[in-house]
């Protein structure tokens, strides 16, 4: 009996850790690369032409792309994530619910191009002729109608997009943390939150009818739309995938610590010291038998 407990409580502590390390699902620093630390869901950079993108002082460099729309890249570059990773963290962890962080800043702002998108194309995969007619996600630095940032969400053949804008352009004077959270735990069409330099700007509805967690995505780009518009110009210093929704002290706590460090997540600690806390009991009452 004594040694079931103990196998007990030791299962207890490696289901707590899965859990806890579940939650970063993906991380990608561009130390030298763009692999992921955390998943193993490397991305792979795509260069066509001369070499334009460029690691460096632990950023992706992406600096010298000059203008090339999404669906006619002959010099420019951005990252191509692997297909699936979206819908499967938000099917993960807590079901519904995805977090998509950034830090990032851009060189020259140009109009709709894409910091993150997520989703299919009218096309379909690895094409951008458009998305009218299909399901994404974008995090915009400066859209087209306010040029402002913006988190927006689309599905197909709806004309409404749910949407959230901050008050600006991302700056192209220092990095800029962006955290977008998308949270369909509670049933469609759930809630797009945007939280800037970590601070919250505003949530509003999600796209009528668009489920994350069911969309394809197999275009998940960093710095390429699913529309014609130009690639991202600037930098990519960290971006960050969690299969649930961060709160508000999670993203205030990651944007004091900054890129380099990941904050442990209070709940997590909460049930790991639980789970150890637990070992501990079940070995003091052996030793007083």
């Amino acid at each position: 009996m004594r040694r079931q407990r103990w196998f007990l409580a030791i299962g207890m502590v490696v289901a707590l850790s899965s859990t806890a390390d579940a939650a970063l699902r993906h991380r990608y620093s561009f130390t030298s690369d763009a692999s992921d630390s955390v998943g193993g869901a490397n991305g792979t950079v795509v260069d066509p032409g001369a070499a334009t993108a460029v690691f460096a002082g632990g950023k992706l460099d992406l600096s010298a792309n000059a203008g090339n729309g999404s669906n006619n890249i002959v010099e420019d570059a951005f990252v191509d994530l692997p297909n699936g990773i979206v819908t499967a963290a938000t099917n993960g962890g807590t079901a519904g619910q995805l977090t998509v962080e950034i830090w990032a800043q851009s060189a020259e702002n140009r109009n709709w191009a894409a910091l993150f998108s997520a989703g299919t194309s009218n096309g379909g995969e690895g094409v951008s002729p458009g998305g009218n007619n299909a399901d994404y996600i974008q995090v915009i630095p400066q859209n087209g109608q306010n040029g402002r940032i913006r988190t927006t969400t689309h599905r197909l053949g709806v004309g409404a997009e749910g949407l959230v804008d901050f008050g600006s352009a991302m700056s192209t004077a220092q990095t800029t943390h962006v955290v977008s959270i998308f949270d369909q735990s509670g049933g469609l069409p759930g809630t797009v939150s945007l939280y800037v330099d970590g601070s919250f700007i505003g949530s509003n509805p999600i796209a009528a009818g668009l489920n994350i967690g069911a969309m394809t995505d197999n275009n998940n780009w960093l710095g390429r739309s699913q529309w014609p518009d130009s690639l991202f110009d600037g930098w990519y210093d960290e971006v960050r995938i969690y299969d649930h929704a961060l709160s508000a002290n999670e993203v205030t706590a990651n944007f004091r610590g900054g890129p380099d460090a990941v904050v442990p997540e209070p709940a997590s600690l909460a049930l790991a010291a639980g789970g150890l806390a637990a070992v501990a009991a079940s070995r003091r009452r052996q030793s007083t038998k």
